[in-house]
């Protein structure tokens, strides 16, 4: 069968497509404990929503004991699931236990939607959205089932979601205002869009709930911290690139910007250890100046 996308047509733009939301990931995504080689146990539960090619799900596996993914878009959807089966070597990727991690073929809304059309572009199966741009391209257009964010505490029998991932494509909006259960959440991330205003009233709503960060030079680029449990941030640490104007597969030799990364507070040697023989490897740790970060612990300069 031919690809609905031109990002998924051959394995070369299929691994391409991979190492860039890997990439994305790293440079935007605080992850559990994911530097400490001595990390006591799993995390309960994670949730991805946008999960698209189920990257982010996979990345999150080893960190947590069951983890739910939605995904709307079918073709996409299938896809994930046979990368859960047979990852390739270029990916990089942890396996995903199929015991621990469940796909859904839905999207996520407002309560008001039961289903709803999707539309996008052939080029990339990352911007289908049900609320497509003025302008965009409408080349790919499917109906889809549509649940709401307090219908997955139903669905998946959960009560709590240590680690929400959002990446709707304008949804985020109809999701977040609609939820019931936000205090259910102990941390969350993703990416917003539309104009600034927009956004930051989003995140002013979302602040009752959360502490909520930026990055300073990607406003879309949002992490929150439940308020009820100030513990939160000792338990994420963000891995990043500053100064840099485009994203790409971690950590870029490209140039086109000082390389620093921010540590969790926790990080042990055994942890930096591990940093420089997976996503650093290349380097080594004489390249670099140590500071630190009252807020998120080590930070690192490359020299």
């Amino acid at each position: 069968m031919t690809s609905q996308f031109n990002n998924h047509r051959t394995v070369e733009q299929l691994d391409t497509w991979v190492l860039d939301v890997l990439g994305e990931t790293l440079h935007n995504m605080p992850f559990p404990r994911c530097l400490d080689a001595n990390m006591p146990h799993k995390l309960p539960v994670f949730v991805d929503i946008g999960s698209n090619l189920g990257v982010v799900t996979q990345m999150a596996a080893p960190y947590y004991n069951k983890l739910y993914a939605f995904e709307p878009t079918t073709e996409t959807y299938a896809l994930s699931l046979i990368m859960m089966e047979q990852p390739r070597n270029g990916w990089t990727l942890p396996a995903a236990p199929d015991a621990n991690t469940s796909f859904f073929n839905a999207a996520v809304g407002g309560s008001n939607q039961r289903f709803a059309t999707i539309y996008g572009g052939v080029d990339c199966s990352g911007d289908v959205s049900m609320y497509p741009q003025e302008g965009e391209s409408h080349a790919f257009k499917q109906r889809t089932l549509v649940i709401s964010f307090d219908e997955i505490f139903e669905l998946c029998e959960i009560e709590y979601i240590d680690y929400l991932k959002i990446d709707a494509e304008g949804a985020e909006y109809d999701i977040l205002y609609d939820a019931t259960k936000l205090s259910q959440v102990g941390a969350i991330t993703g990416e917003l869009h539309g104009p600034e205003n927009q956004i930051n009233e989003l995140k002013e709503y979302l602040s009752k709930y959360f502490d909520i960060y930026t990055r300073a030079d990607n406003m879309h680029i949002f992490f929150g911290a439940n308020k009820q449990t100030s513990s939160v941030l000792d338990n994420y640490g963000f891995i990043h690139c500053e100064s840099r104007p485009g994203i790409g597969s971690f950590p870029g030799s490209d140039g086109d910007g000082p390389l620093s990364l921010v540590l969790p507070p926790y990080a042990t040697p055994e942890a930096l250890e591990k940093l420089f023989n997976t996503q650093l490897k290349g380097y080594s740790v004489e390249e670099f100046e140590f500071k630190t970060s009252p807020q998120l612990g080590w930070k690192l300069f490359k020299k």
